[in-house]
């Protein structure tokens, strides 16, 4: 019953307030965004299928920029596509490639990809979007402090050595 009641609490005054607080989440992450930065990323289109044929179409497709080929590709859900900026330990594929803008083709535990670096992005900063989601944990984890200090401070902790002797003792027997 105090696990199921410790979870509500936790869900009202930490987890679903720090989830929707887009306020106190940007605020949060204005007074420590020298925490939230990255290494060197590339802006990345990732294509990945199981098989070397369909890659091998693509290849094909990115090289002559038929973006009417390539959709049809993925609608057909022979292939998945992923954009974004990615440091190269975001995926394990990522390592696998030269880290320089170009196509490359690769093969990572019996999927294959091609993944094209279109320009990389120096180390530096991430955006608030970018970090948003270390963010959300950061602030989660920093409510939950602040609660348990005003805690604290409201009902302070007395131990009744009495009592506590007679615990220990019995728990000896």
């Amino acid at each position: 019953y105090e696990g199921i009641l410790l979870f509500d609490i936790m869900e009202k005054e930490v987890w679903k307030k720090a989830s929707e607080d887009s306020v106190g989440q940007r605020k949060y992450f204005d007074s420590h965004a020298s925490k939230y930065s990255a290494g060197e990323r590339a802006v990345t289109i990732m294509y990945s299928s199981g098989t070397a044929e369909v890659i091998s179409a693509l290849k094909g497709y990115v090289e002559k920029n038929d973006t009417l080929n390539i959709q049809r590709i993925i609608q057909s859900k022979e292939a998945r596509q992923e954009r974004g900026v990615f440091q190269k330990d975001d995926r394990p594929v990522l390592s696998k490639i030269e880290w320089k803008p170009g196509l490359y083709s690769s093969e990572n535990s019996r999927m294959y990809y091609l993944v094209q670096l279109k320009k990389m992005v120096p180390p530096g900063p991430l955006s608030f979007e970018e970090a948003r989601a270390s963010v959300i944990s950061d602030y989660q984890d920093n409510l939950e402090k602040e609660w348990l200090e005003q805690l604290r401070k409201k009902n302070p902790v007395k131990v009744n050595e009495k009592a506590k002797k007679d615990v220990v003792e019995k728990l000896k027997t």
